[in-house]
């Protein structure tokens, strides 16, 4: 809540920015109000106008963050090739005329040059630029429990959305604006309160990681687990001990051996349990200190060790915390992304040649326990009476007389 956030969604005659135009900007400002900006015509003169008035906007509210649904799959690309059409210089950062600039990203906008196949991001100096896309897509990769990603389907799952709220079909927004242009600013400041809300609830992860991990707090929102996050931290460790980091080494030829896979039956089964194992490879490198050889300074366990513990209190806070707060949401995508970097842990062991400390000896050694814990599973279980159906890296599906 110290940082001053600022939401923004734009409202297009089309999807092609080739030859569809920005005719309306909703903002909502730090103290929650709201704002929306609409262009005087459908001509060039009257949508730069539009752009420089959002411009104004963001220099005067002057925010540490701007956000918004889907910010870098289509807002800013959008955004930036209208300005460029335009001839307009577009600034949102704290440079003075410094404008977009573009990285590298996994999850992004094609680049624009038809001859690459890149994906890009874009970057306003001074400010972060944080897409709620990720939060939902970080939350749901360990809760599973989204119906979609779009932000209609989500502040409605998570009870964000208001009674009250206009819905118009993406499809027929402009044609709805030119009859009725009340129900479309509704429609657009309802969209920017939704994404407030939404961040509030479920991008506490990012920015907790972000209080964790030397990188910049919009990198770790869509950042991958062992190169962008455990990466970092390894680097860090070392710095701090005046230690130096060790130099790169092939692998010697040592093929990865995976987790076990068993499929035991086919056909209908009913009476179907799964038993799991919790975060089984960082409990196995953890009990038997499975950790890469080239880490002399054992940092990535001590890593596995206490990033657990924080997760475990994470979850153990969210469980306590009142259903639907933000306290409750903000703790569940902490225990979700520290689940994502724990269990990552062990794939920066198997990911030769892509990470600094990989070691595909220590790596098979965590699934060679695997398999064994897995064998056991299935021994007891049978020993038991069920009927085996399949099993895979740390559950076994069974079915009960």
């Amino acid at each position: 809540d110290q940082l001053y956030r600022l939401h923004f969604a734009l409202e297009t005659t089309g999807l092609d920015a080739r030859r569809d135009r920005i005719f309306m900007i909703s903002i909502r400002y730090h103290d929650g109000k709201t704002e929306v900006l609409e262009a005087s015509g459908p001509d060039d003169a009257a949508e730069r106008q539009l752009l420089r008035e959002l411009m104004q906007r963001v220099s005067a509210a002057d925010p540490d963050v701007i956000e918004n649904h889907n910010l870098h799959g289509f807002d800013l690309p959008f955004l930036a090739q209208r300005a460029r059409a335009l001839g307009l210089n577009m600034v949102l950062g704290r440079v003075a005329g410094a404008a977009l600039g573009q990285r590298a990203a996994r999850r992004g906008a094609p680049s624009g040059d038809p001859a690459e196949r890149r994906r890009v991001r874009f970057i306003a100096p001074g400010r972060e630029l944080i897409d709620t896309l990720d939060a939902v897509r970080r939350h749901d990769f360990s809760t599973r429990d989204f119906p979609g990603h779009g932000l209609k389907v989500v502040a409605k799952h998570l009870g964000i959305a208001a009674p009250d709220r206009e819905y118009v079909r993406g499809d027929r927004i402009y044609n709805t604006y030119l009859t009725d242009p009340d129900r479309i600013r509704r429609y657009a400041a309802d969209d920017v309160e939704e994404v407030a809300a939404l961040s509030r609830l479920l991008g506490g992860a990012a920015f907790a990681l972000a209080k964790m991990v030397p990188r910049r707090y919009e990198r770790l929102a869509d950042a991958g687990a062992a190169t962008g996050i455990i990466d970092p931290l390894l680097v860090r460790a070392y710095i701090r001990a005046g230690a130096a980091l060790p130099a790169h080494e092939q692998g010697d030829g040592t093929p990865h051996s995976g987790a076990a896979l068993h499929l035991f039956a086919s056909g209908v089964a009913h009476r179907v349990v799964k038993a799991d194992v919790a975060s089984l490879y960082p409990s196995l490198m953890r009990s038997y200190r499975i950790g890469p050889s080239r880490d002399r300074l054992g940092v990535l366990l001590a890593l596995v060790d206490g990033l657990v513990e924080r997760r475990l209190d994470a979850k153990t806070r969210g469980r306590a915390a009142r259903p639907g707060s933000a306290e409750r949401y903000t703790n569940e995508a902490m225990s979700a992304a520290l689940k994502i970097v724990v269990n990552s842990a062990y794939g920066y062991l198997a990911a030769g040649g892509l990470t600094r400390f990989a070691d595909v000896h220590a790596a098979n050694e965590v699934t060679r326990r695997g398999r064994e814990v897995l064998g056991l599973m299935c021994r007891e279980l049978e020993q038991r009476g069920v009927t085996l159906l399949e099993a895979d890296t740390d559950g076994v599906y069974f079915a009960v007389p």
